[in-house]
């Protein structure tokens, strides 16, 4: 979703759908943390589609 990733680090967070994830990505609330979060460090985020979920 942005950035170039060098694979050093990875978080990996589960949405039911895209639309879910964009909803999340797009709230106030984590908008508010990404300010914090981006003044601090590089970020990559991607969205992967279609990852199956384990049992």
């Amino acid at each position: 979703m942005e950035g170039d990733w060098d694979g050093r680090k990875l978080v990996i967070l589960a949405f039911d759908d895209t639309r879910a994830a964009r909803t999340w990505a797009d709230s106030p609330e984590y908008l508010r943390i990404a300010e914090d979060r981006d003044a601090g460090a590089d970020v990559i985020a991607v969205l992967a589609e279609g990852v199956p979920t384990l049992p």
